[in-house]
This record gives structure tokens, sequence and C-alpha cells, in this order.
């Protein structure tokens, strides 16, 4: 959470409302600087536990505080602008005692503006491998809950707020997934900054673009592991993205990727002579 004094109780009652008991809440204040640490000092508890960063540093900070300080076997985000549905946990545990291979299930989130289904999947089941999962299945925008040894020491790129994708794919040969046709999760979207959906979130002013440069950087094989998982990609964007940043060599890495997995890139120049760029892709 951070700077979420009007809507945190909600969120906290909804988790601690669960009809399912035998779990912990591990709240992160991504450095408040508004009342949320004074509402939520009568609830702490050895089960509900507040960790605090002294300065904001993203909502991936937040999420990799949580990773590092959770006690429990399996592992689910619930974002201080949001709800559970009272059965979303034992809803989901009880699929684990059905299906003991699945190690991340997935469920509906709900817009709550709109009372629609976030991705609009209603194929339940075992979930093809991949981070995406189309034609069967196809569903990217659902809330998880995940077993804690599927993750590993895999943590979120610090300092960016989107690219949740980025950290799935280096966990998803790990997994073993199951989407549950029901809704779990009630997704808020009346806020304009929301937690999700914001680029930015308190001190973090990190462009696209540059998230984007920070993410090839630490995983030179984010874009080539988006395409073979159905998320798609442009090779040419990013190739000349790249360029315009001055970082010539890892551009030059990215063509030769797209060249090793047969997506053939083109530049070419332009009449007015700018940089036009287009691919080809044949996985």
């Amino acid at each position: 959470t951070f700077n979420r004094e009007d809507v945190i109780e909600r969120a906290l009652m909804s988790a601690l409302g669960q009809t399912y008991d035998n779990y912990e809440i591990v709240i992160v204040d991504d450095g408040s600087t508004d009342n949320t640490k004074k509402l939520l000092e009568p609830y702490l508890s050895e089960k509900v536990r507040l960790i605090e960063h002294s300065e904001n540093r993203g909502t991936t900070s937040a999420r990799n505080t949580l990773l590092d300080n959770a006690r429990g076997e399996w592992i689910a985000f619930l974002s201080s602008d949001d709800e559970l549905y009272p059965e979303a946990v034992e809803t989901i545990m009880q699929m684990a005692l059905e299906f003991p291979d699945v190690n991340w299930f997935c469920a509906h989130m709900i817009d709550v503006e709109n009372g629609e289904y976030a991705c609009g999947s209603e194929n339940a089941g075992y979930m093809t491998k991949g981070l995406m999962t189309r034609p069967n299945n196809g569903c990217n925008e659902s809330w998880y809950i995940a077993k804690k040894d599927a993750i590993g020491d895999e943590r979120f790129i610090e300092g960016l707020n989107t690219f949740e994708s980025e950290w799935q794919l280096r966990i998803a040969d790990n997994l073993t997934k199951y989407f549950i046709n029901k809704p779990l999760y009630i997704y808020h979207t009346e806020y304009d900054n929301r937690v999700s959906k914001s680029y930015e979130n308190g001190t973090n002013t990190k462009s696209y673009d540059e998230q984007w440069l920070t993410v090839i950087k630490e995983n030179p094989n984010y874009l080539i592991e988006r395409i073979k998982n159905g998320l798609g990609g442009d090779f040419a964007w990013v190739i000349q993205l790249l360029k315009d940043a001055g970082e010539d060599q890892l551009a030059q890495k990215q063509a030769g990727i797209a060249k090793q997995h047969g997506i053939e890139v083109h530049q070419f120049v332009s009449s007015d002579t700018k940089i036009e760029v287009s691919f080809f892709e044949s996985l």
C-alpha cells in the first residue's frame, strides 16, 4: 500500500473476512505519508504484520518485500484498493487438495464499475504452459495464488511498476496452472491512480520507454519470451528504442536474438530520411 488511507481498511477487512483462516497477512507500507499506518495499528497481531519502507520504492519493490517475508506455503497479492471475495482463499485451497500437481491457481477478477470479468475467459481447467494460454484458457488478467517454492528466489525488477509479465516469464517453466471460472477478486477501477494501472507510484517517475530499457538490460531474452508466450512484441521498435538511447550493443544483441529465432528484422531509410523499421515473425 502507498497513501491509501481512504481504502486500506476495506482491503484489509476483505482479507480478514476469509472463510479459510490458516493464513497470514503481510502488509508493506511503501513509504506512506498519510494516516495509513495509524489506521492499520489496531489490526496488527501475530497474524497481521506490517513492514514499512522508509521511502516510496514502488509496487515491484513492495512485492519483493512481501515475497522475502512471507512464511506461508502459498502466496497471493492484494492491492490495497481492491478486495477479495470471502471464499477466495478457501476455494483455491480446496482446489489444491483436488489437484496436488498444480502450483498456480487463477480465478476471475470482476470490475466493480461494470460487473464484467477482467479477462472474459470461461474456460476452466488446466492451462497450457507459458505465460499466456491462448487459444484455450486465454486469461492473463486474473487473480492468482502461487506456491512459494514455484516462485523460488525470482523477484521483480526493482523500480518498475509495470512488466509483471517479465517476472512471470522467468518462472513460467516451473508452473502448472489451473483456471477457476468464477470471480474471487474485486477489481476497483474508479481511481485515477490505481496501484496496478499506474506507470508511476509516488517517487517512481520512469517513463514507459525507460521501463522497457530497464527490462531489456536486466533480461535480454524478455522480448523473445513474450512472443513465444503469446504476448506479442516488436523487435523493430525495441531495437530502435535501444539505438535512440545510445545502447548500440544491446540493439545488436536484440537483432541477433531475433535472427536466432527466425524473426527477420528489416530497417530502411524512408524518403524523408526518417528510420522506419518493420519485422516479420516466423516462430
